[in-house]
């Protein structure tokens, strides 16, 4: 039996839709399980009615407690040793489980990994692998390196939505097991990686049959930015459960993809950008609320000043940038020259530049002048978008 797990909150508009999508599967032995995680429109309702009309349909209401403890809930009372997940405002194209499903019985994985389309658009997300079946030592050597990020693509290589994967269920609640706090931000990366990091085999199958469709319940710009520290529930997990499936270190990858997704949900906030690029920012070396000095007013500064602004996660006290004069405010931030650079005892400097020679001339320089090399942060961004 396959079990298909539908987290469904506030989705009265679009969940007849996605559960009309995966009946009509014609797949012979499937259940879907909707687990209502505390709606308020309605949804309640109509997954009431949704269970009475169909026989293999099953509810489950919970107290709200977020997308990973909804879609743990729904697993727990899974009747399949196979299962997988659909949002509640997308949907699946006909055949779609029936293709899935036969790759998946020709090499019984434990994890299937599918492409998805994105949008109207219909962009398809792929994940950067050939298609084909991974060993152990295969998954140890050509995925984990990269799976979050790539250090020469600057992004991550496998896309960590877990409605895009077949898994085992016993699989899925080994790396979700004795995590009861709420997760909202990063849910699916929680669980992804660290499974893949648990897993004796996976295949990747580069074909799209899922529709992720983005709205306005599904935009991370509806977080309330007040909630940013639950972000640590979310990389606790992850560090916790990934270190106790695999021996590699994974502190760069990590790292990385909290810059990634920070950066990303600075620019769904506030849907500014006025760089030509986004570079990520410096979080995990510097503290929050620090008071910090920017040297560097490019591209790479720009951006950093952006995220400051958007984020408040640093005080900046000053930018500088040694063609001052030449260089118009940005943002009503006066850009102010090297000869006005005076460092506090409680501030440090940040150098907002890619190029590692260049950051090393300005830190000689800036060393020359004075600052304390324990004072100067350089770290090499990446490329965002």
């Amino acid at each position: 039996m396959l079990s298909v797990i539908v987290p469904v909150y506030q989705a009265v508009e679009t969940l007849e839709r996605c559960v009309s999508s995966i009946l009509v599967q014609d797949v012979d032995d499937i259940e879907v399980i909707l687990v209502d995680d505390g709606s308020s429109d309605g949804s309640s309702e109509l997954c009431d009615l949704l269970c009475d009309e169909y026989s293999n349909v099953i509810v489950k209401h919970i107290e709200n407690s977020g997308p990973y403890q909804a879609r743990k809930q729904g697993v727990l009372i899974a009747k399949g040793e196979v299962i997988t997940f659909v949002d509640a405002d997308d949907w699946l194209e006909e055949g779609a489980y029936r293709k899935i499903l036969k790759v998946y019985n020709e090499n019984t994985p434990d994890v299937l990994l599918f492409a998805y389309r994105l949008g109207q658009d219909g962009k398809t997300v792929f994940h950067e692998h050939k298609d084909g079946l991974y060993s152990k030592d295969k998954i140890e050597n050509q995925i984990l390196s990269s799976m979050m990020c790539d250090v020469k693509l600057g992004r991550r290589r496998i896309d960590p939505s877990l409605c895009c994967k077949l898994m085992k269920k016993e699989l899925f609640l080994k790396v979700t097991s004795g995590v009861n706090e709420r997760i909202v931000w990063g849910e699916d990366a929680a669980v992804a990686y660290p499974m893949l990091c648990a897993a004796d085999n996976i295949y990747i199958y580069n074909k799209a049959f899922y529709h992720y469709c983005v709205t306005n319940a599904s935009c991370t710009q509806n977080y309330p930015v007040s909630r940013i520290t639950e972000l640590q529930s979310f990389k606790r997990v992850l560090e916790e459960k990934i270190s106790l499936n695999s021996k590699k270190n994974f502190r760069w990858q990590i790292d990385s993809y909290m810059r990634i997704f920070l950066d990303m949900l600075s620019v769904n906030w506030f849907g500014c950008r006025r760089t030509s690029q986004i570079y990520s920012f410096p979080f995990t070396i510097i503290k929050p609320r620090s008071r910090v000095k920017m040297f560097g007013a490019g591209e790479v500064g720009k951006s950093y000043f952006q995220t400051i602004i958007q984020t408040g996660y640093v005080e900046l006290t000053g930018w500088y940038d040694k063609n001052a004069t030449s260089i118009e405010d940005f943002c009503g931030e006066r850009i102010k020259s090297l000869d006005e650079l005076c460092l506090a005892d409680d501030e440090c400097i940040l150098i907002a530049a890619s190029n590692i020679k260049i950051a090393d001339d300005i830190r000689a320089d800036l060393i020359k002048r004075g600052i304390p090399s324990d004072k100067i942060i350089w770290e090499k961004p990446m490329i965002i978008c």
